[in-house]
Order: structure tokens, then C-alpha cells, then sequence
């Protein structure tokens, strides 16, 4: 559905979420518009079962298919699979993300995780990524991590399959002090860039963007999350995680106590 000209905190959904061809779906919302969403999560399935046609696109998410018009996510997460298929040809491309599927004009996520699969099929007309599949319109996300396995016959990113869109009017895009769980995402690149030169002008920048997992530092490791904050143990701060045990949570959702599968999944 369309969340338009709206402030959201404390909110959750989830049911699983079934789409057809030409269409903008996620766990949450399907297209958000200047709307403000904060403390929020999504545990559902999204499942696209047709490829965009005609020149129409698909936009799939795990929280948010479309984040439009200065439009802001923090402090929120999602955890369900991902699985979307490719367009029909390059004007009907898929854009596909664990968290969002395109982020656009001035709009912004930050403080947000994505744990679940994302899985683009059919083709190569895609872009996939383990956050984000489109960062564009001059639109930022900042102090993410995501973890699901990411597969796909196009683009694809353990963060952001496209960072700066060279056929966007705005060609800018940004993604600043996140991570990406290089062994469970599948993906040893976390975000594509088309060079300046080839854009014509400004293109996307990505600022302290690092992997995880593998050969990198540990996921479970407090020491490896620098650009979350100097105190990751007592849940002052956006971030809490338990050293050796779990990856980082929201202070909102911490507790001592195992209550769900999702805190399972950390």
C-alpha cells in the first residue's frame, strides 16, 4: 500500500506480501511518500511473481518497495526473504533490496538492518542488492548493515546494487558508515558505482563502507562495528549487541531475554 504525507513510530507488520508484474511492494509499505517512519520493523515475506513489462518497473523491499520525496526510515529493520523476478527488458528493469527496493529524491534510511534473502530470477534485467537495489535522486542511507544471501542474473551488491543512477535526472546518491556480511550476502562487493566520467557529472559516493564476515572481522565482535558508536554493551546509545553472541540490534528491541526468532537470527 501507499503511505503518503504521514509520520510513523513504534509500528510493525508481518504478514507475508504476494505481488504481480508492474508493481511496487514490501514488508511494510509498498511506495512511502514524504512520510517520516521511526522505531518500525517488518518480518514478511515479499514475493513478486512477475517481471515488470512494458516499461514499467518492479520495486520489491523487505521493509519498503519505493522510498519517495524526501521521504525518512530510521531506527527499524527487516528480516524476510526477498524474492522478486527480473524485467522484460532494460526499460522495465527489477529493483530489488533486503530493505528497500529504490530510495529517490532526497530520501533517507538511516539506523536500519536487513537479515533476509533477496533473490532476483528470470534474467539479467535487475538490481539487486542486500540493502538497497537503486540509490538515487540525491537520496542517502547511513549506519546500515545487511546480511542476507543475495542472487541475481543482473547487478548485485551486498548493500546497494546501484549507488548514483546515470539515467536519473539526479545522479547522485550516498552511502556512509555501513557494512556488509560478506560470507552470508554471497556478495565480496558492497556497491556499484558508475564512474563520474561515464555519468557526466556527479555520481554516487559511499564513505566508510565496510566488509564483514569471511576473511573480514567478525559479525559478532563489538570492535568491528566502529562507525555504530564507542558503546555497543549497555544499549545507551542507537546500538547494543552482546560480544561473541550477536550481531548489532536496536536499543529499542534489546532484552535479556529470547522472546522471538528474529533475535535468533542476530
Amino acid at each position: 500500500g501507499l503511505l503518503d504525507v504521514s509520520t510513523i513510530s513504534g509500528s510493525f507488520a508481518t504478514g507475508a506480501v504476494n505481488a504481480a508484474a508492474d508493481s511496487m511492494v514490501g514488508g511494510f509499505a509498498g511506495e512511502v511518500d514524504v512520510t517520516t517512519i521511526d522505531s518500525s520493523y517488518a518480518t514478511g515475506a515479499v514475493t513478486q511473481t512477475a517481471g515488470g513489462q512494458s516499461g514499467v518497473s518492479n520495486v520489491a523491499g523487505g521493509f519498503v518497495g519505493l522510498l519517495d520525496n524526501n521521504s525518512s526510515v530510521t531506527r527499524s529493520y527487516s528480516s524476510g526473504a526477498v524474492q522478486t523476478i527480473a524485467g522484460l527488458d532494460s526499460g522495465s528493469f527489477t529493483l530489488a533490496g533486503g530493505f528497500a527496493g529504490e530510495t529517490d529524491r532526497g530520501s533517507t534510511v538511516s539506523n536500519a538492518y536487513s537479515l533476509g534473502a533477496v533473490t532476483a530470477t528470470g534474467g539479467a534485467f535487475a538490481d539487486t542488492g542486500g540493502f538497497a537495489g537503486v540509490v538515487q535522486g540525491g537520496s542517502g542511507i547511513d549506519h546500515v548493515y545487511a546480511t542476507g544471501l543475495v542472487s541475481g542474473g543482473g547487478q548485485t551488491a551486498g548493500l546497494v546494487a546501484v549507488l548514483g543512477n546515470p539515467n536519473d535526472a539526479d545522479k547522485t546518491g550516498s552511502l556512509s558508515f555501513s557494512y556488509w556480511d560478506q560470507h552470508t550476502t554471497g556478495q565480496t562487493v558492497g556497491y556499484i558505482i558508475t564512474p563520474p566520467a561515464v555519468m557526466g557529472g556527479p555520481s554516487g559516493t559511499a564513505t566508510s563502507v565496510s566488509a564483514i564476515g569471511g576473511s573480514g572481522p567478525s559479525p559478532y565482535a563489538t570492535a568491528t562495528y566502529g562507525n555504530f558508536g564507542a558503546d555497543l554493551t549497555t544499549g545507551a546509545g542507537t546500538w547494543v549487541m552482546i560480544p561473541g553472541e550477536t550481531r548489532p540490534m536496536l536499543s529499542s528491541e534489546y532484552s535479556t531475554t529470547i522472546t522471538n526468532a528474529h533475535q535468533l537470527q542476530l
